[in-house]
């Protein structure tokens, strides 16, 4: 179980830095996408429910 999630987080902390070289997110600007996809996200829920 740990190894398994010690494997995944290393894994992502590997993704992120490939975008960051690759694509030059600023840490502010991918708050600012994370929040924006979450507000999608969000909406999207509040929509199918009704």
């Amino acid at each position: 179980m740990t190894i398994k999630y010690i494997k995944w987080d290393f894994d992502a902390w590997q993704d992120y830095l490939y975008w960051e070289k690759e694509i030059k997110f600023s840490s502010k600007e991918l708050t600012k996408l994370l929040k924006i996809l979450k507000g999608v996200l969000l909406k999207e829920l509040e929509s199918q429910k009704h």
